[in-house]
């Protein structure tokens, strides 16, 4: 039978476990600390019910100098980390050279399965961590959307502060993961940060809507049924008698005056000129009921949506980590 260790965090362990599953035999993990992370020990009771429950686990053991066939934890020791890949696949990187397994394993499917909980059906779990955050992200607006649909799973601080930024929230508290994936399981879809609830719903394959770190986005995978959202434009699907929203991105690209547009400044029923006070003056011209920055920020509007990507460039370079994870994960 073979055996491998982690030492956490608790999304490291449940990430190895796409890698263990791969390998195609029962499998005993061992937890220990080695000071590389939090620990993982002070949680075993947390982390171990949900691995134990998987059908190519053994058993969860507390480590004690046993034979250890692969060490997850090494993907830290071999730099395999923000690299562009997943951190799925960072660890089957390590196992590969450990000579754990030959190939990668299957991400797109599920790596996780756990008995859903149905009380939670049409609902919506939510999860909000204070690492890997995003200001893009729309939560007042999912906040507002779904309203009492919402349950937030996860500590007591991370509720009280979620609720602090964002309004009101169902807490439901839960005294291990198994039980959380169980309610993730049940409900109609999942909403998080890069968190271990979020590895979870990946894990399980569960619709799900990621707020993805734009500076380590690491959590991106190949597949049906989730969002990862870089610049706050996601679609709120319709549950019960909640309908559909699409979001709009949260950033918008800056017009400046000082670089002239390609084609020059442009508005309906003028000729372009390559100074914003011409056209302004032509528009005004048109347009005598509006004022000078009226015509101004109707002119920068326009010029916006006729040249996006001369616009963007600020953006591209904010979301350039984003969009690689995405093109590695096959969805760019």
């Amino acid at each position: 039978m073979k055996s491998f260790s982690s030492v956490g965090d608790a999304g490291d362990l449940f990430l190895a476990l796409a890698t263990v599953k791969s390998k195609g035999e029962k499998a005993i993990c061992y937890l220990y600390d080695n000071g590389q992370t939090a620990g993982i020990m002070r949680r075993f009771a947390v982390v171990a019910p949900l691995v134990k429950v998987q059908s190519y686990i053994e058993d969860v053991r507390p480590w004690n100098g046993e034979h250890i066939d692969w060490h997850s934890e090494n993907f830290r020791k071999y730099g395999h980390h923000n690299n562009g890949l997943s951190l799925a696949l960072n660890h089957a990187e390590a196992a590969m050279r450990d000579g754990f397994i030959s190939s990668f394993p299957d991400v797109i499917n599920p790596w996780l399965a756990v008995e859903p909980n149905e009380k939670w059906a049409g609902r919506v779990a939510i999860n909000k961590t204070e690492r890997y955050g995003n200001d893009f992200f729309p939560w007042k607006k999912i906040v507002a959307h779904y309203g009492e649909k919402l349950v937030f799973l996860g500590t007591k601080p991370e509720h009280d502060l979620f609720e602090k930024r964002f309004g009101e929230v169902e807490y439901y508290p839960t005294a291990n993961f198994l039980i959380a994936a169980q309610v993730i399981a049940g409900s109609s879809l999942y909403i998080g940060n890069q968190s271990s609830c979020m590895v979870i719903a990946e894990g399980l394959k569960h619709p799900r809507i990621q707020e993805s770190c734009l500076w380590l986005p690491d959590c991106i995978y190949p597949g049906p049924n989730a969002q990862y959202v870089g610049d706050g434009a996601c679609v709120l699907p319709a549950i019960g008698d909640t309908p559909e929203l699409v979001v709009e991105p949260a950033w918008q690209p800056e017009v400046t005056l000082h670089e002239t547009p390609p084609g020059g400044w442009r508005f309906p029923g003028i000729p372009a000129s390559n100074h914003y006070a011409s056209a302004v003056s032509f528009m005004r011209q048109q347009h005598p009921e509006w004022s000078n920055d009226e015509a101004l920020e109707r002119l920068k509007e326009h010029n916006r949506t006729l040249n996006p990507d001369f616009y963007n460039n600020g953006l591209a370079h904010e979301l350039r980590k984003f969009m690689v994870a995405k093109r590695n994960a096959g969805l760019a």
